[in-house]
């Protein structure tokens, strides 16, 4: 699952944070299901200007429909928290004064075509693609991204190993 769904959360929360990943730690494991791959993947992230993310993911999850798994992106920085669920299904921030999470209505949010999804979203990463190599413009992602995002799993899945946190090179 990390390959599959946490794929995804790690770039968006990188977006959220607007820095990245620097060390890892992690606990990619298969608990679930008679298979020989991960089936649960908890991450924790600390980037580079110091702000910390949690990416967790599952394929035993039951999401808010049939066929989709749990996800979930935090990112904790000194301004407060901010908790995106399925996606941007639900978006929630963390009201400190409160010491609970309240839920932020973004307007359009349920609206989760394939351009509001962006990247994020099969269709809407395809239909960038197509775009950007018809029109000569640039890729949604770079080969550069893909391979940052493939090292974080990398040093994620060591992380786990090792029981320690992971530089990410």
């Amino acid at each position: 699952c990390i390959n599959d769904t946490a794929y995804h959360e790690i770039y968006m929360v990188e977006a959220m944070v607007g820095s990245p990943v620097r060390y890892v730690e992690a606990r990619v494991q298969t608990r679930f299901f008679d298979i020989d791959v991960d089936d649960l993947a908890l991450l924790m992230m600390e980037h580079e200007n110091g702000a910390v993310s949690t990416v967790s993911t599952s394929w035993c999850v039951p999401g808010s429909g049939a066929g989709e798994t749990g996800n979930l992106c935090e990112v904790h920085g000194p301004g407060g928290s901010l908790r995106v669920v399925q996606r941007g299904r639900a978006v929630y921030r963390c009201d400190r004064s409160k010491r609970r999470w309240e839920e932020v209505v973004v307007p359009g949010m349920a609206d989760l075509s394939a351009e509001r999804l962006g990247r994020a979203g099969h269709a809407g990463f395809f239909a960038a693609a197509f775009t950007a190599l018809s029109e000569g413009t640039e890729m949604p992602v770079t080969g550069a991204q893909a391979r940052h995002n493939l090292a974080i799993i990398d040093a994620a899945r060591r992380a786990s190993v090792a029981r320690r946190a992971i530089e990410v090179v």
